[in-house]
């Protein structure tokens, strides 16, 4: 029987945030593994502004997120408190989240939460001289307890197909696919359907025609059955998900059988090598179907209001349509007319695009267009939000899915539906465009939500148009490592699904002739993948850049972006490591040496190349790389940078200079330049000093002389208090800039092939291996100077 139970945890820490500090959480509460359901969450907030903003509206304020564990989907973001406006004191605010009394997307958020969701509450800051200061905090749940509950963890498929005999076998030689050919019917009927081998083998009049769905695949023990027709006369069951079975519902027709691929269905999950293969097929699957349905449900809130904005929108611009009583369009209904549309196109004419989607917007509020559920949603009545209507289309677990990437953007045509409603992908794509600029994200309504799609969807959009734009279809512009680091924010069921569902982008797998080494296996577990990806780049590319990206994992970026408390702060980094892997942020994947300097040339092995022998020596099952380099030294004092260092500014790009580097790699915000710009640095100097000043706050500052080393205590005005100690000299005097989990005692080396220096730790246990900790800037050596004055051989470092 369940049980109610609480789970709290609780911070007592002043600090203060500005608008370039780095995100970090204040506190962080992980859901336990005996959780059915929470119920309630209870957020309590002890915090000021700076105090003298007089009676405008305060912009601090705290947002609660989600750290989701393997391909659980975002479930987006949740404002839940403001402070007060020019209030000097501290004071108390308690919000309760609870799934009987709060609005339908509060509800929503909660019966999401599953065990291990790391529950984040972060103090947020906008505008100059807005400082969020805090004291204390704590995050409380409520929750049915389930006695019963399986292990924690995501599994592979939603359904189990161990044992089924309806899969007849394919031939992979002909390249064979199964589709489902469901019976006509009407939507209430019982669904019947066979299954037919297609090939994709041969022209495209060859291939017999068949659409393909796209969907998610939802909770994991959902299942419903269809009856699926095995021989003449004879019946079988076939476990479904209650999503697809809803989408074949709308999608069949009445008249006709409709021919349908769907990857949960068509694939014997079971079957490792034929999972394997149709994965290696699915770019040729949608690219030939006829087209792609996307299968957004029908019981998310707001949706049918999102669809009908979006059509409205595109006619807009592109006038495909009279509207009102003469649309005769499929799916949904243009409601504004040609009148309406010239009326808003003439009153955005200065602004048009940008203009267009609040103009259909104010439209279609003003006449109560929008459902009863779109309007709760969004807001509810007097106080519509259009940030909330695109939040809710765009924060749909769909577009976070990395499979659904190229089942969307290499069909011929793609359709949306949700319900009755159904809308074009060119659609989409116009609205996602407008919402993902600047312009748009930055006005104040929409400072708070995600109003587009990930990055990852407008990047391959648009590789995926150059690419068929041009004569030599061979051709395409970004790599398979560039379009894996685009794709780092999406989710997968199996992370392995991280690289396999990217593999049709790729230069050099997209038309399907993949490398050994990168071809789908499931018989291979995530680090055998992530670390054949490595090697395999490093050999291609005659290259140790990828080591360095490393870097865009959260627990191992250059800044500490991670709640103080977090177990990834302290626990082993996983191995290999010096493998890429999957966890991460797209946009922190330039915020490396190479990647933050693109004027500059590092070259720090001179003209070396990595060892070609050693990398082919370790065998195929070995998790160890070995390559040659030099040993410069070790850390011997490691600090904040000096006053001198951060403070002086320098506009010139001499690959040598740790001021530059500092201002580009420490930028707060990872987005924003040179952060000494426009006063930058001064007035987030004064966010961290001017309202706080405790001895607690005082710096550990590292300050090298000629003779030695001198240490000091150096005050918080003189350094923002959120710069981590990054700043290290050697035994031999040379200084220079690490990340953030860099210690005393790691060896600094060059690596031949490496353009950068890189940091390594030995192994406890193990005197001869290392981990990787990342790269780091070294003054004096950037550019060969040490390989030139005569350092040869080397020795063989071997990593774990």
């Amino acid at each position: 029987m369940d049980e109610m139970k609480e789970h709290r945890v609780a911070r007592e820490s002043l600090i203060q945030v500005y608008e370039h500090c780095p995100r970090r959480p204040y506190l962080e509460l992980v859901v336990p593994p005996d959780c059915a359901e929470v119920t309630a969450a209870v957020f309590t907030t002890v915090s000021r502004d700076q105090g003298w903003a007089g009676d405008s509206i305060s912009y601090t304020w705290f947002e609660v997120t989600l750290r989701r564990p393997g391909g659980r989907a975002d479930v987006g973001t949740i404002r839940v408190q403001h402070n007060r406006a020019g209030n000097p004191e501290f004071f108390e605010q308690k919000t309760r989240l609870d799934v009987e009394k709060s609005g339908p997307r509060i509800k929503a958020w909660l019966r999401l939460l599953r065990p291990g969701d790391v529950i984040q509450l972060v103090p947020k800051a906008v505008y100059r001289c807005w400082v969020n200061i805090i004291q204390r905090a704590s995050i409380e749940i409520e929750y049915r307890e389930n006695t019963a509950l399986a292990e924690l963890g995501e599994p592979s498929p939603p359904l189990n197909y161990a044992g089924h005999t309806v899969y007849p076998p394919l031939n992979y030689e002909a390249q064979e696919i199964r589709v489902l050919v469901v019976e006509a019917g009407e939507p209430d009927a019982e669904i019947k359907a066979q299954f037919e081998h297609v090939s994709l083998r041969g022209s495209d009049t060859q291939i017999s025609k068949f659409d393909a769905l796209s969907y998610c695949w939802g909770e994991p023990t959902a299942q419903t059955d269809i009856t699926l027709m095995t021989g003449e006369n004879q019946e079988s069951t076939l476990p479904i998900s209650p999503s697809v079975k809803r989408a074949i519902r709308r999608l069949r027709k009445p008249d006709a059988p409709l021919y349908i691929w769907i990857d949960a269905v068509c694939i014997n999950q079971a079957d490792l090598e034929e999972r394997a293969n149709q994965v290696a097929l699915m770019g040729r699957i949608y690219s030939r179907a006829n087209e792609v349905h996307v299968w957004l449900d029908e019981e998310i809130l707001g949706l049918a209001g999102a669809f009908r904005l979006i059509r409205d929108v595109y006619n807009c611009k592109h006038r495909v349509c009279p509207g009102g009583d003469q649309c005769q369009c499929l799916g949904t209904k243009h409601f504004l007319t040609t009148n309406d549309l010239d009326t808003i196109r003439t009153a955005t004419k200065d602004n048009p695009t940008f203009g267009y989607v609040y103009g259909v917007f104010d439209r279609h509020r003003d006449a109560e267009y929008f459902d009863a559920a779109t309007v709760e949603a969004a807001g509810g009545h007097g106080n519509l939000n259009l940030a909330y209507i695109l939040e809710t289309f765009f924060h749909h677990p769909w577009f976070q899915r990395v499979w659904v990437v190229q089942e969307a953007i290499l069909a011929p045509k793609t359709t949306l539906h949700s319900a009755s409603e159904a809308i074009d992908w060119s659609e989409v794509l116009l609205v996602n465009e407008v919402t993902s600029s600047v312009e748009f994200a930055s006005s104040a309504s929409n400072l708070r939500m995600r109003n587009s799609m990930p990055s990852v969807w407008k990047t391959l959009v648009h590789a995926h148009q150059k690419r068929t734009d041009r004569d030599d279809e061979k051709t395409s512009p970004l790599t398979i490592l560039q379009v894996f680091l685009a794709a780092l924010d999406m989710k997968a069921t199996d992370p392995r699904d991280k690289l396999y569902a990217l593999l049709p982008f790729g230069r050099e797998t997209g038309l399907g002739d993949i490398p050994p080494a990168l071809k789908p296996d499931y018989n291979k577990p995530l680090a055998r993948v992530l670390a054949d990806f490595t090697r395999w780049w490093i050999t291609e590319y005659n290259s140790l850049d990828i080591l360095s990206l490393i870097h865009r994992h959260p627990a191992r970026a250059w800044r500490r972006t991670l709640c103080d408390e977090d177990p990834a702060v302290s626990s082993p980094v996983a191995f290999p490591t010096w493998a890429i892997g999957i966890e991460g942020y797209s946009q922190w994947s330039n915020m490396t040496l190479g990647e933050r300097f693109p004027s500059l040339t590092f070259r720090a092995s001179g003209d070396t190349h990595p060892d070609q022998t050693l990398l082919d020596s370790r065998g195929d099952d070995n998790l160890e790389l070995a390559l040659t380099g030099w040993r410069l030294g070790s850390i011997v004092a490691l600090g904040h940078p000096p006053k001198a260092l951060v403070r002086s500014h320098t506009d010139n790009n001499d690959s040598d200079s740790l001021n530059l580097i500092f201002h580009r790699i420490f930028d707060p915000s990872g987005r924003t330049g040179e952060w000494m710009l426009l006063g930058i640095f001064d007035a987030h100097v004064d966010a961290h000093y001017g309202y706080l000043y405790t001895s607690e706050q005082m710096q550990y500052v590292l300050r090298p002389t000629e003779g030695g080393m001198k240490y000091e205590r150096h005050e918080a005005n003189d350094l923002p208090g959120c710069v981590e100690k990054c700043f290290f000299v050697m035994e031999d005097g040379r200084r220079g800039l690490c990340p953030w989990t860099a210690r005393e005692g790691d060896v600094v080396v060059i690596l031949k092939g490496g353009n950068v220096p890189y940091l390594l730790r030995l192994v406890e246990g193990e005197p001869d291996k290392y981990v990787l900790v990342g790269e780091c800037f070294v003054q004096g050596v950037m550019q060969g100077e040490v390989v030139q004055e005569g350092m040869r051989g080397g020795e063989v470092f071997l990593l774990k």
